[in-house]
């Protein structure tokens, strides 16, 4: 005998079930006079019986879960649901259609937020990509303060997103679960860090790395920021005193030359006679003893300010390389 499971699909039923379905069936009908809500014991007995005729078959344990439903024996269908799950259910697809109608039980009838969250889970193991239960399983966390498992279920959504801006989203969700809810400073700047990969020109995603930047004193990555920032300002005048502003910075924490050199070049790129940054560079390639591009800086601060007292700058070097002595031995009248 075919009988047709929920799934649409017919699956054949031996002599022996077919004749217990039977029974069953007729012991329903028999009830159908009692009030909504109410099945006799009998009938439920019955269906059970069915089921154990043959156990891997679905179609008689989706009657039992119906006349369940009906008498609103809502934990004797969670544990029907399971068995089904464990013992009748084959493909993931099916596994994933009980798993489904328990977690609505759980949540809906027995108000179990823990086993919501555990089933939910169990689809997420057949089917990984399911974005709306990924959804579900995050807004079940919320409701439970389960905020480390909230933030996994965050990064798996990551791994499925389709779109840069939904991307975005997902990691400013994640830093901010690390900055208000599960405080961790570290992996609160790798999710904003990830962010402004996607999207660089965001706003709200620099303040935020300024802010943690400046208070773990990670001036390196600072400046970067900066840096990236005042290259992207569209005003003249506005570029130059970021510019500025980030190579005194690199001057005054950093402590790298090569950086803080780098820094006043972009500098005077924006502004070629700017006197701090003369000046600046001239100190830097002393302490380095790059006497060539001393001796270039100050031809530079020559050309723009010929009236000041300053030392005339000899364009050779010494066998490629000249001294601090050599480059400054001589002044301008003035």
């Amino acid at each position: 005998m075919e009988l047709r499971a929920q799934s649409g699909q017919t699956e054949t039923i031996g002599e022996a079930q077919q004749t217990l379905v039977a029974v069953a069936a007729k012991l329903e009908s028999g009830g159908a006079g009692a009030p909504p809500g109410k099945v006799p014991d009998k009938v439920i007995e019955a269906w059970k019986k069915a089921v154990q005729a043959d156990p891997a078959k679905r179609t008689p344990r989706r009657e039992l879960a119906r006349v369940l439903r009906k008498a609103q024996r809502w934990n004797g269908l969670v544990e029907a649901l399971k068995d089904e799950e464990a013992k009748a259910c084959t493909a993931p697809a099916e596994k994933v259609e009980v798993l489904f109608e328990m977690a609505e039980i759980y949540r809906d009838r027995l108000h179990l937020d823990p086993m919501v969250a555990t089933t939910l889970s169990q689809i997420l193991s057949h089917d990984p990509g399911n974005v709306a239960v990924l959804d579900q399983l995050a807004g079940q966390y919320v409701a439970m303060k389960r905020w480390t498992d909230l933030v996994a279920i965050l990064k798996r959504k990551v791994a499925v997103a389709s779109s840069t801006a939904e991307l975005v989203a997902l990691q400013l969700q994640i830093a901010g679960v690390y900055t208000d809810l599960l405080p961790n400073p570290t992996e609160a700047v790798k999710a904003f860090e990830a962010a402004a990969e996607l999207d660089p020109d965001n706003a709200v995603v620099a303040a935020a790395l300024r802010q943690y930047y400046e208070k773990g004193h990670h001036w390196g990555k600072l400046i970067a920021l900066e840096r990236r920032d005042a290259a992207r300002t569209g005003d003249p005048a506005t570029r130059l005193a970021r510019t500025v502003a980030v190579a005194t910075l690199a001057s005054e924490k950093l402590k790298k030359p090569s950086v803080s050199i780098e820094a006043w070049a972009e500098v005077l790129a924006l502004d070629a006679s700017l006197a701090e940054a003369l000046a600046e560079l001239e100190k830097l390639y002393e302490r380095e003893k790059r006497w060539d591009d001393l001796a270039a800086g100050l031809k530079t601060r020559k050309q723009h300010f010929p009236s000041e007292r300053q030392y005339l700058v000899q364009a050779r070097s010494l066998d490629g390389t000249a001294s601090a002595r050599s480059i400054r031995c001589e002044y301008m009248r003035t």
